[in-house]
């Protein structure tokens, strides 16, 4: 496989004229028309963008040549083209061959082949995708502003001289520009009225958890949630009324065994009857940890994309997912709805705070569930990386300079401390923060045993690490809140958990 005839190789060095250049794009733009594996081909607007970017490769280098021309291509032409079905290859690796056979008339006869897929040390077309994704969101995340291009080439620029790998596409402004207007064309993000600032939509999260999560959300339908139903049937006594169809013979035999029973002497009080349980719609509030630290190492981005993916899952089960965000204090993003895309919308402009509340997004979550359709089953699924600090936002501004004082200053000197002042010492602060830390979860458990009370069911994703603390209570919360609790130390295993909550 892979195996090329050559004939007089051009030297990819070689400079060449505007119009040379221009012929050349021509050239490879028609043959992604008459490509044998491709099923749709590039157009005008692919030839402008290929001479837009070969146009900011020669300002960046000084040099317009074959390698400028078929990098161009690389990056412009494999969203535009329609593989077809079956092929084995990428439209990245389609392009690579397109351009090195007009370039450098290098002819690949692998596409008549049937085989494996050729090996590459190029990364895929999606695989690109996803990266630049993940760093459009990253930076989204930490402006606090409008995004803007400049900006954005600024971020890149930084991480490079740092010692980063960064793609030398990422390096210049004009080429970032192509590639973001693709993602426009995409609906994955949109720029202003100037064209200077550009805003990331929900269709990148929605983007990033199909291409994650594709065999996890091809596996749930509704037909598959009725059969789990039918599943979790209801085994009772047998009553009168009820029929032969009624009786479930597997019960009852292992009924018998336990009891050492004969089966001469069954009678009717020994039968096991069953009945399915009521179909219902499931309501799930997802509450999203938007404290500080869950802007550093990516952890934001997973709980959005986990969140996304639950929305999309339980959309394609006809269920309704709410939105959720807690810092210093709760606020309700979304209401319950059916549409992921609206989810999604509203997941991408999450920013990050400061301090964390869980009990107060547990408290907001259950006022969402609580305000329509009683019938159906109620969720909470907290995705957090942290221990809470904060019990609420009124108490904390009300009490941090009296009673948390004076209660530290009784505490200090039970055990022979010296405070200066209201517990200014740097014991003192550290016995502040303890004492913040022990009322906040206390909070939290206090409103996750209300919403138990309430039937509402809640479920604790941590993504912390190894904090005991911080696991101990994530699990006392899942435990009170009669929900399942997960503890994911790989942040891209996150979204892949969060599925199996629902």
């Amino acid at each position: 496989m892979g195996h090329t005839q050559k004939s007089t190789r051009k030297d990819s060095a070689e400079l060449l004229s505007q119009e040379e250049a221009d012929k050349l794009v021509a050239q490879i733009v028609y043959r992604t028309r008459n490509h044998p594996l491709l099923t749709r081909g590039a157009g005008v607007r692919a030839t402008l963008a290929i001479g837009g970017i070969a146009k900011g490769f020669k300002q960046a280098t000084g040099r317009l040549d074959r390698h400028a021309i078929e990098r161009s291509a690389l990056i412009a032409l494999p969203h535009r083209i329609v593989v077809a079905a079956h092929t084995g290859k990428s439209a990245y690796e389609i392009v690579r061959e397109i351009t090195r056979e007009i370039l450098y008339q290098t002819i690949s006869y692998e596409y008549v082949r049937t085989g494996k897929r050729k090996k590459t040390d190029m990364p895929g077309e999606k695989d690109q995708d996803r990266l630049f994704l993940d760093e459009l969101i990253d930076f989204q995340d930490q402006e606090y502003g409008i995004t803007r291009l400049t900006n954005l080439k600024t971020h890149f620029t930084r991480q490079h001289n740092s010692g980063k790998a960064v793609s030398p596409e990422n390096l210049d402004c004009q080429t970032l520009a192509v590639k973001l207007h693709a993602l426009e064309e995409q609906g994955i993000l949109c720029f202003d009225e100037v064209g200077e600032g550009y805003a990331l939509q929900g269709q990148a999260l929605l983007y990033l958890a199909e291409h994650m999560l594709h065999k996890d959300l091809s596996k749930l339908s509704i037909s598959q949630k009725k059969e789990s139903a039918r599943e979790k049937s209801y085994v009772r006594k047998y009553q009168k009324g009820d029929t032969y169809r009624n009786v479930s013979q597997r019960h009852t035999l292992r009924q018998l065994i336990r009891r050492c029973k004969p089966v001469t002497e069954i009678t009717v009080h020994d039968l096991k009857s069953f009945e399915k349980m009521p179909f219902s719609d499931k309501d799930i509030a997802v509450c999203i940890d938007v404290s500080e630290s869950m802007a550093r190492d990516g952890k934001l981005r997973f709980a959005k994309i986990a969140a996304a993916a639950i929305a999309q899952a339980a959309g394609k089960q006809g269920d309704r997912t709410g939105l959720v965000v807690f810092s210093n204090a709760a606020a309700v993003i979304h209401s319950l709805t059916k549409d992921q895309h609206r989810i999604a919308d509203a997941l991408v402009r999450i920013k990050a705070g400061k301090l964390t509340n869980i009990g107060d997004g547990i408290k907001k979550c259950r006022e969402i569930l609580l305000r329509d359709n009683f019938s159906n089953t109620k969720y909470i699924i907290v995705i957090s990386d942290g221990i809470p600090n904060l019990s609420s936002a009124d108490e904390y501004y009300q009490n941090s300079y009296s009673s948390d004082c004076n209660e530290m200053d009784t505490f200090n000197l039970s055990i022979g401390a010296q405070t200066h002042g209201h517990g200014n010492s740097l014991f003192g602060q550290d016995v502040k923060i303890m004492f913040m830390n022990i009322r906040a979860s206390d909070y939290a458990v206090k409103e996750a045993k209300i919403s138990w009370k309430k039937n509402i069911k809640i479920s604790f994703l941590y993504m912390g690490g190894q904090d005991t603390h911080g696991i101990h209570l994530a699990r006392k919360l899942a435990r009170v809140g009669g929900g399942t609790f997960y503890a994911v130390p790989r942040m891209q295993d996150v979204p892949h958990q969060a599925l199996k909550m629902i």
